[in-house]
């Protein structure tokens, strides 16, 4: 494994890529448009760059949250139990990454937007992928 610290930035620079880029699909152009043709009349440059960049920005907030509370406890466990390989980080990924998003949507009330839940898998799951490839773990079984 490189230095941990660099491999763990790196697992959530993925994660928070691959929750946050898709919603810029929406908030990119939006944001474009804004500068062009403000709303309000006037042009906010920096509220434009806030409004494109919020998913990127939502995402690395959750991903690394649930990265140090979920994901090395999981680590430190499947270590501890010697059940580690790629296939269970991807899943133990996935799973957080969905369940996270769906308690913050029931905590504030949501009745909406719950395909988060799905971006959140997404997330998840590139996350564990980037961590596990820089343990060097392959397929079920695991060496260790």
């Amino acid at each position: 494994m490189k230095h941990p610290l660099k491999a763990f930035a790196k697992a959530v620079a993925f994660g928070t890529g691959a929750g946050g880029a898709p919603p810029m699909i929406f908030t990119l152009p939006l944001a474009i448009g804004d500068y062009f043709e403000p709303i309000s009349g006037d042009r906010h440059l920096l509220a434009d760059i806030y409004l494109a960049g919020l998913p990127i920005w939502i995402a690395f907030a959750l991903v690394l949250a649930s990265s140090i509370v979920i994901g090395l406890p999981f680590h430190f466990l499947l270590q501890k139990w010697n059940t580690a390989s790629r296939e269970r980080y991807v899943l133990g990924g996935t799973l957080a990454g969905f369940i996270v998003p769906l308690i913050v949507l029931l905590i504030i009330g949501a009745v909406a937007g719950f395909w988060m839940t799905l971006l959140g898998a997404f997330s998840g799951a590139a996350t564990a992928l980037s961590w596990s490839k820089s343990l060097g773990l392959g397929s079920y079984p695991a060496e260790v």
